[in-house]
């Protein structure tokens, strides 16, 4: 009886959180989205692939975009290897951090972690080996960040937004008694 009368209450007072506050932005066709991060209310960044068509070849092209103002339009701050050297191979943008409006940290599968202080004009490179993936990239302020890489299974700590980058040894599991 309590349990209905709580779902009753939360059906009432709620029913608007659950419907009315969700809009679908700028899907595309051909578009593959990987992850979304926020700053605040209005400034995000979400990384995916999109399919392009260049003569008679069909190529996959990964990106970061950015919204300033909470979807309505979005700008591309890294598509590929725009702003990256020739010479580092960088596929698919996997984690993603947002530090700031303009401090943006991307992990990468191939072992990258890059960070732009400018909103994606210009970034910054560390790289852990191309055998390796990030997939893991957490700060719990903008200060201090973790990344874990699989393949490798290091993790790296940023103690300065991600500028620079220390391996630390991983937590070891000791046999344990599960009776």
């Amino acid at each position: 009886m309590r349990f209905n009368l709580y779902l009753i209450i939360f059906l009432l007072f709620f029913e608007n959180a659950l419907t009315d506050d969700w809009n679908i932005i700028n899907i595309e066709d051909n578009t593959k989205y990987f992850e979304i991060e926020s700053y605040d209310s209005l400034n995000y960044i979400i990384s995916g692939e999109f399919q392009q068509k260049i003569g008679n070849q069909i190529d996959w092209f990964t990106f970061i975009k950015k919204t300033k103002d909470a979807g309505k339009l979005w700008e591309f701050v890294w598509k590929n290897n725009f702003s990256i050297p020739d010479n580092i191979e960088v596929d698919k943008p996997f984690k993603l951090s947002m530090l700031t409006k303009d401090i943006i940290i991307n992990g990468t599968e191939h072992g990258l972690i890059l960070r732009t202080s400018n909103s994606g004009e210009t970034w910054d490179t560390t790289n852990f080996g191309s055998n390796t993936k990030c997939n893991a990239l957490s700060f719990y302020d903008k200060i201090h960040g973790a990344a874990f890489f699989s393949l490798t299974d290091y993790i790296a700590m940023s103690d300065d937004s991600g500028k620079s980058w220390s391996k630390i040894s991983k937590p070891i599991i000791e046999d344990f008694d599960i009776n």
